[in-house]
């Protein structure tokens, strides 16, 4: 699973949308699809920030070892 895929799975276990998930980080709706898509890696520091924005540990949302 990739990390796009878990960030878009804990989005939709909180049932939040695109335009909710970025206003929490003060980003479009577009910016946040692009991290879920793949088009886009977030940086460690913009990981921990979703992480945050989710209300999970960085190593939950990225599940480390999951793979």
């Amino acid at each position: 699973m990739t990390d796009g895929t878990r960030i878009r799975m804990a989005r939709e276990e909180r049932d939040l949308t695109l335009a909710q998930a970025g206003k929490r980080l003060g980003i479009t709706p577009q910016a946040w699809q692009q991290w879920e898509v793949g088009t886009r890696s977030p940086n460690m520091k913009t990981a921990h920030k979703i992480a945050e924005a989710l209300d999970l540990s960085l190593s939950d949302l990225l599940r480390v070892g999951d793979e």
